[in-house]
């Protein structure tokens, strides 16, 4: 895959992002530290097989190309990174950041960019590879993931521009894509296997004039989505929690509150109202103390 195993080129990117990784690991196991909204909000309504083929083939393509194309030995292959990361970032930043900080964020990338193509001198490569990085690992997330914890999961994302950049300086850009679909694929199934296999205990909540019980299903069960509605009960069967707000009926305002921890996570529930009032808020105030749902 590699031309040479003692060749490699700027491996100062290499360490920078092992360094990433390792101080994003040993914050994961010290602190308690909560995957962030807007990454789960990629994923609300999306079909699972979709979801594969978008997460393994679709982006590491596109996100390859947009980003690591500028390091190809190619210009065809610069110019179509250079418009596909002007696409990317332009969309992804004014839609999860102030205008004012993307707008200061892309003038900076077109001016490195120029630059980097100019003069091709040391300190404008390593400023362009490291803010090349940065603006891959913002793309992932939104202002909100940032006003909490801090999101230390963007060192993640960064790092992985870094590899995938070291990646491609060493080989080829196929590479890179190969590399990142593969990397997707890994955090794709190990996540889908930990909601096929779970445990099978029944909660039960009370609070106020809200009685929920919930029994989480696994992910690829064959039962299909069922809704038994009564004037004070109601039985959704392997529903997701968008699901359950959906066949709940609740207002597009309450539902534009809150997010779900795990969208693609199914659930078997039963809800029994006190009264005639049906208060669905109760009810998402009651997943919210579970972890089941955030507010956004």
């Amino acid at each position: 895959m590699f031309e040479t195993s003692t060749n490699f080129r700027h491996n100062w990117i290499l360490i920078l992002a092992i360094i990433l990784g390792t101080a994003f690991g040993l914050m994961s196991f010290f602190l308690e530290i909560k995957p962030p909204v807007s990454s789960a909000d990629f994923f609300e309504g999306v079909k699972i097989p979709v979801f594969i083929v978008i997460g393994t083939v679709i982006m590491p393509v596109l996100e390859e190309l947009s980003f690591r194309g500028f390091f190809s030995n190619s210009n065809k292959m610069r110019a179509i990174a250079l418009i596909g990361f002007l696409s990317i970032s332009s969309s992804a930043l004014y839609s999860n950041y102030s205008i004012v900080f993307a707008s200061l964020v892309l003038v900076l990338m077109v001016v490195l960019t120029i630059l980097y193509f100019k003069f091709r001198n040391n300190i404008i490569f390593v400023l362009f590879v490291i803010s090349n990085a940065l603006v891959f690992g913002l793309i992932h997330y939104s202002a909100k993931d940032f006003a909490v914890q801090g999101n230390p999961f963007v060192m993640v994302q960064i790092g992985a521009g870094l590899f995938l950049t070291w990646v491609t300086l060493n080989s080829r850009l196929r590479t890179a894509m190969l590399v990142h679909g593969v990397w997707n694929f890994i955090a794709l199934a190990s996540m889908l296997l930990s909601l096929q296999f779970v445990s099978k205990e029944i909660e039960v909540i009370e609070q106020g004039k809200v009685k929920v019980s919930y029994q989480q299903v696994p992910v690829f069960a064959s039962n299909a989505i069922s809704l038994t509605n009564e004037s004070n009960k109601m039985v959704v069967k392997n529903a997701t929690i968008r699901m359950l707000m959906d066949l709940a009926l609740i207002d597009r305002d309450l539902k534009d509150k809150y997010s779900s921890v795990d969208p693609l996570a199914r659930y078997n529930f039963t809800i029994e109202f006190k009264d005639d009032k049906r208060n669905f808020e109760e009810v998402l105030k009651i997943l919210q103390e579970k972890e089941m749902v955030v507010r956004n």
